[in-house]
């Protein structure tokens, strides 16, 4: 696709700097972005804002765009609420306001049960009282781990049945490597804030569980058993980069793709790509709740996948005008990752897949034709 589109240099870690604007008429564009690795900024007649945090949208200074969930009354949506027995707590997410609560963001680990893993690594400044919670679910379950993630967890798809390799993902559980908490400020942090913020989710929880003395045997014995793949992101200490981020900064434009609509057509006369999947809201919160006894527990918030229709199909229609601001403003810019979605309606959408779909259809000739009639600047 790259040399079809005769580009032949790609750039990577390029942190945007900034970007700037014009007005002419009843309209904004983005003129240029500067970036890190280029020493000039960067012209072009279109824009393609693909990351995941809505970089150029958000510095462009009048798209709007929103972060978190919204406020209860904005779009009206049946599984726009939260579980009802957090009422009891003293600081419930619930969503009055916008911006309470985004989706747990882990590290998709690549895990290994070969001789040569790497052992769970001890992060720096890690404090084993961290894990509290965890020592305290492990005996209420009888010293049982099953709580927290299966060991090995899935295996990789397509590997041979020889390579003991695994992926690491989610949990629903007060010690799943889903972590609400942890993500809080992403959405806009500055580039040395959110590397902070991935450090924090790395692997305390697995140390704590191999190593530490109060774990019973069993469990440290099952868990030293596997570790990082050695030959995996070598370059970063076997661990990915970058974190699973599920949801962060989204454009709100003309059309914001919500429950009630996302089927209402299910299928759409500019649909560019086709999504499959369920609603599939991770954990966004997680409180202690008091018990009324002079105890507390712990209540998880979030946590829900079914089906899009009634007889349990997924699919429908993404239309074009899912990735443009509102009109007037961004005038040249295509937004196909942060794109205008409610919260609830982006957990559907945040799939691999779709992000593919989407990025790839952009560059489609079928596409080309709703990009020169939307876009003035580049008739």
């Amino acid at each position: 696709m790259l040399r079809d589109a005769n580009i032949s240099t790609v750039k990577l870690d390029c942190q945007l700097l900034s970007v700037e604007t014009e007005r002419g008429g009843a309209a904004s564009w983005a003129r240029s972005v500067s970036v890190l690795c280029e020493r000039e900024p960067v012209t072009a007649s279109v824009f393609i804002d693909a990351s995941y945090d809505g970089e150029v949208m958000a510095a462009a200074g009048d798209v709007e765009y929103t972060s978190g969930r919204e406020a209860r009354d904005v779009q009206r949506e049946p599984r726009r609420r939260v579980r009802p027995e957090l009422g009891r707590s003293p600081r419930p997410a619930r969503g009055e306001r916008a911006g309470r609560g985004r989706e747990a963001a882990p590290h998709r680990l690549c895990v290994s049960g070969a001789n040569d893993r790497v052992p769970w690594p001890r992060p720096e400044g890690y404090d084993r009282r961290d894990f509290t919670l965890m020592q305290r679910a492990l005996e209420a379950d009888n010293g049982s781990a099953s709580f927290f993630t299966s060991m090995p967890p899935a295996r990789l798809p397509g590997l041979p049945l020889n390579i003991s390799k695994f992926c690491l993902c989610c949990g629903v559980t007060v010690g799943a490597t889903d972590q609400p908490n942890l993500n809080r400020g992403w959405a806009n942090a500055s580039w040395d804030r959110k590397q902070e913020i991935i450090a924090d989710h790395t692997l305390g929880s697995f140390y704590y569980f191999a190593n530490d003395p109060d774990v019973p045997p069993a469990v440290r014995k099952t868990f030293n058993q596997y570790g990082l793949c050695a030959d995996e992101f070598e370059e970063f200490g076997h661990i990915p980069p970058q974190l699973y981020v599920r949801i962060s900064n989204r454009l709100v434009g003309d059309y914001v793709m919500t429950q009630n609509n996302i089927t209402s057509p299910r299928n759409k006369e500019d649909s560019i790509a086709v999504g499959d999947w369920s609603f599939d809201e991770h954990m966004t919160g997680k409180y202690a709740v008091p018990t009324g006894d002079g105890g507390f527990e712990v209540m998880l918030e979030g946590n829900f996948w079914p089906p899009i229709e009634p007889d349990g199909s997924n699919w429908y229609d993404v239309p074009f005008n899912i990735m443009l601001p509102k009109r007037g403003t961004g005038a040249n810019l295509l937004v196909p990752v942060a794109l205008p979605a409610s919260a609830v309606t982006y957990s559907y959408y945040d799939v691999d897949s779709c992000f593919e779909h989407m990025n790839f259809d952009i560059h489609c000739d079928d596409v080309t034709p709703l990009i020169s009639n939307h876009f003035p600047l580049i008739k």
